[in-house]
């Protein structure tokens, strides 16, 4: 049987510069073990995009299908520049992804 995979709510993020955004993370199967441990990381970029919350989930082999809340927040600044990193979600017994999130500077418009 094949790890799960990592899922998430979002393929990209944007978080304005000041503020914070939520997304979700679910696994995409059973997972073989009783409990899996999914921890999200910076692995480059924009040192000022942090998790605030979420930064390790818990899944069991009865709740891996509900989704969990990771929230990142992302300090201003006064560059006049949006920022960017990406983000690893990995553990041991699923298949790792990695996530895109650009921090928004406050003097741009989202859309939408």
């Amino acid at each position: 049987m094949a790890d799960p995979k990592i899922v998430t709510s979002v393929s990209t993020v944007q978080v304005p510069e000041g503020g914070q955004v939520n997304f979700k993370v679910k696994l995409s199967s059973r997972p073989n073990r009783r409990r899996i441990e999914v921890k999200v990381k910076r692995i480059s970029g924009d040192q000022s995009i942090r998790v605030s919350s979420g930064e390790e989930l818990k899944f069991s082999r009865w709740d891996y299908r509900r989704w969990k809340t990771v929230t990142l927040t992302a300090s201003g600044d006064s560059d006049g520049q949006s920022g960017q990193a990406v983000f690893k979600l990995y553990g041991d017994g699923v298949s790792a992804v990695s996530l895109t999130v650009t921090a928004i500077n406050e003097d741009t418009t989202l859309p939408g």
